[in-house]
């Protein structure tokens, strides 16, 4: 194992650069009588050191911080694209995919044993609609399957009509 691999600066959690870049700050904006009430002394030696400390974990947790947003705002625009993709595919079911949907409600059950070589019952685990359950089947080709968390959230009833 390389020495680097174990002080890997990269793998410091941001709270860790937070506590040194407080301290540091304290330390250079502080006024001297407040770090003698903290027994600190000043050591003008270090000083440089200090500062740099400062910059240094300053600028990484600003670039954490970049980079936590960018990913935020990446993440809510995918999950906006991927809802506006499942809504078209439930406002494009045909009449015996919304019949098998609408069978969910009429039993009033989450899961229900459905044929698995159907046609309508194939595109719906296509388009990941519904779900095989991980119970196995329960006799011959009727598996028991389950509506998409995600899609049963958007699923309205107008999509069942």
């Amino acid at each position: 194992m390389a020495l680097n691999s174990v002080f890997d600066i990269t793998k410091l959690p941001s709270k860790f650069f937070l506590v040194i870049f407080i301290v540091c700050g304290l330390y250079i904006f502080l006024p001297s009588e407040h770090l003698s009430l903290l027994k600190i002394k000043s050591i003008e030696k270090y000083d440089p050191y200090i500062g740099l400390g400062f910059l240094f974990t300053g600028g990484i947790l600003i670039s954490n911080f970049i980079i936590y947003i960018s990913k935020t705002i990446s993440i809510r625009k995918r999950v906006k694209e991927n809802k506006e993709v499942m809504i078209s595919c439930l406002q494009n079911l045909d009449t015996k995919e919304k019949a098998i949907l609408r069978e969910f409600y009429r039993q009033n059950k989450n899961s229900i044993a459905l044929p698995i070589d159907d046609n309508s019952v194939s595109r719906l685990m296509t388009n990941n609609i519904l779900v095989m359950n991980s119970s196995v089947s329960k006799s011959g080709l009727y598996f028991s399957m389950s509506i998409n968390p995600y899609y049963k959230k958007l699923l309205k009833d107008e999509y069942l009509q």
